[in-house]
């Protein structure tokens, strides 16, 4: 490992398995309101602007149902971000500290950013409450969001390329150079990005199907979800297929030799293309749709993801190891009592953020915009 910092002589208190399931869960939720954030301003932002200069009722007021959700998207996509990087700190440390430093004052600023990404979305949300325009507030939240996702899929690609690292400080050690050493990094972030039309579509469709009221709107958010995903599956399809291609060749074959990371590529697969049905269903069907089709549509988002999420962990292990770097070789001294608490408290954490989740989509809107 001469490319790493000196390990970490802090045993792990749990077994690297359990850390990395629980890493992959939490990331896995921490994407799907990441793209759900991103796409919904999208779309949301599409329906403003048309909906303003159409005068199209139907469209102002699917922007306005959507704006009613921003702030509880941005807060599950802080909160259930901040788990997977503690976990990525534990089981990675060597590599994270090492990247996060050298882009040290982009990754600091990712802060900064994010509380005023924080602020616009809820100066979107209580002007489109209030009837009034919110497009520049929304693009610039837009815009925020997707950059800081381009900063933090830059370091965690810079921290699988260790041999740039001593030439990269001696060019810049200040922290303040944001380079792509990596002919995947770009393919991946696009592949988050194009997500935001899969998930989104999925949860425009789900949205449709649960919607109580029989206006214009329902058919919209059905029709519109439908082709949103149907674009995003394609382009996260291609783009997908060209990140594992770009990989180097024992990237590829511990990719197809490995069971798990194999499975989980032949099942975004099988996923894609039932969500792809999904979305034609939805074009096609309008609001004709029962309510399971939504349940399934949330669930394959939810999936979809976490397949894409193992594949990326094998990438990530894959090149650390062929770095000399073995996240499975670390010294273990199990805490049995600090576990159980903490595993009861997980699940505990992450049943009431799902049943959160239910009450924020069956909820109405009160006075001011929010759904409470």
């Amino acid at each position: 490992m001469q490319h790493f910092p000196a390990m970490d002589p802090i045993p792990l208190p749990a077994p690297v398995w359990l850390f990395k399931l629980l890493h992959i869960t939490v990331l896995s939720l921490h994407f799907v309101f990441v793209q759900l954030l991103l796409g919904s301003l999208l779309i949301g932002l599409a329906w403003h602007l048309r909906g303003r200069a159409s005068q199209s009722s139907p469209m102002t007021e699917g922007s306005r149902r959507i704006a009613r959700y921003y702030p509880t998207l941005m807060t599950y996509v802080i909160n259930l971000g901040i788990p997977p990087l503690l976990f990525t700190q534990v089981l990675y440390g060597v590599a994270l500290y090492t990247s996060s430093v050298l882009i040290g004052g982009y990754w600091i600023g990712v802060i900064v950013m994010l509380s005023v990404t924080y602020f616009l979305i809820y100066a979107a949300n209580l002007r489109s409450g209030a009837g009034k325009s919110w497009w520049i507030q929304g693009t610039l939240a837009l815009l925020l969001a997707a950059s800081i996702g381009k900063i933090i899929s830059t370091n965690m690609t810079l921290m699988l390329r260790p041999e740039v690292w001593v030439e990269m400080f001696r060019r810049n050690p200040h922290g303040t150079s944001l380079p792509i050493y990596d002919p995947t990094h770009l393919p991946r972030w696009l592949f988050i990005m194009a997500g935001s039309l899969t998930v989104t579509g999925l949860w425009l469709l789900a949205l449709g199907t649960w919607q109580k009221q029989q206006d214009l709107v329902k058919p919209m958010m059905i029709r519109h979800g439908g082709l949103l995903a149907v674009v995003g599956i394609l382009t996260q399809a291609i783009l997908g297929r060209e990140v594992i291609e770009l990989q180097p060749e024992f990237v590829q074959a511990g990719l197809s030799d490995h069971a798990l990371y194999h499975y989980s590529e032949h099942a975004w697969l099988v996923l894609a293309a039932v969500a792809l049905l999904m979305g034609l269903i939805g074009v096609v069907a309008g609001k004709r749709l029962p309510s399971l089709v939504g349940v399934v549509t949330a669930l394959l988002a939810v999936l979809l993801t976490a397949a894409a999420t193992i594949v990326r962990d094998g990438i990530r292990d894959l090149s650390l190891l062929a770095q000399g770097y073995d996240v499975w070789d670390q010294k273990i001294v199990p805490n049995n009592q600090v576990l159980i608490i903490f595993l009861v408290l997980f699940v505990v954490g992450v049943a009431v953020v799902l049943w959160m989740a239910a009450v924020a989509v069956k909820a109405k809107p009160a006075t001011g915009g929010t759904y409470q």
